[in-house]
């Protein structure tokens, strides 16, 4: 949470400190994780900064609702007594997105401030990922979870990607725009089994934003 409260409040800052176009943005989000088959609904917020007409650079958070695995799945138990039975549990899992994007984007048209006009451009992306497991019960006397289990989990993935998109602003009231993305994941970090277990993790992302940007700040 840290991190998304000082990317925002940065983003606030580089418009006041600039006296440029700076403009706060806002929507809903959709998201295909390639090879998976969910899509995944949520809302982005951001800011983006005007370096002039033609181009401009953005941050953007976007957070997608919990997924939950629709299969059942099933993990051996650690018997505490060398004496217990063979046992274990069933569980399913739920996973969520949390995406973190900046880059740089390019106008063709009218510009960043109004009219009609299409951009794209490039992407640095974060992704972090929390995974919960919802186990059967069982006897915690005498059994626990295996080594490297556990009922919640991370991962953590760092990509590029590329973004395009059209934009249309009316001067004084705002812009509506939406665009289409591709992100691919250079690295991805689990911090346990469990979280490798998630059926939606993917290393390529497809996305969709829908949304509304109102400039703060106008003027050179």
């Amino acid at each position: 949470m840290k991190i998304k409260q000082f990317l925002l409040v940065g983003l606030i800052l580089l418009g006041g400190n600039a006296f440029g176009q700076f403009g706060v943005m806002v929507g809903p989000s959709v998201m295909r994780p390639f090879g998976v088959q969910k899509t995944f609904v949520g809302f982005h917020f951001g800011g983006e900064y005007s370096l002039d007409d033609a181009a401009s650079y953005f941050g953007r958070i976007t957070m997608y609702g919990g997924a939950k695995d629709p299969f059942i799945n099933i993990t051996p138990l650690q018997a505490l007594n060398a004496n217990y039975p063979y046992a274990q549990t069933n569980y399913t899992t739920t996973t969520n997105y949390t995406i973190i994007s900046g880059g740089a984007r390019y106008y063709l048209g009218d510009g960043y401030e109004t009219g009609l006009s299409a951009y794209g451009g490039t992407t640095i992306n974060l992704i972090f990922n929390s995974i919960k497991a919802e186990f059967d019960s069982f006897d915690e006397s005498k059994y626990i979870l295996p080594d490297g289990f556990g009922r919640k989990g991370n991962a953590f993935g760092f990509g590029i990607g590329l973004q395009g998109g059209v934009k249309y602003g009316i001067l004084e009231l705002g812009t509506i725009y939406f665009d289409l993305g591709l992100d691919y994941l250079i690295a991805y970090q689990a911090s346990n089994s469990l979280a490798l277990s998630s059926p939606y993790l993917s290393n390529i992302l497809f996305n969709f934003n829908l949304g509304f940007r109102k400039d703060l700040f106008v003027g050179r």
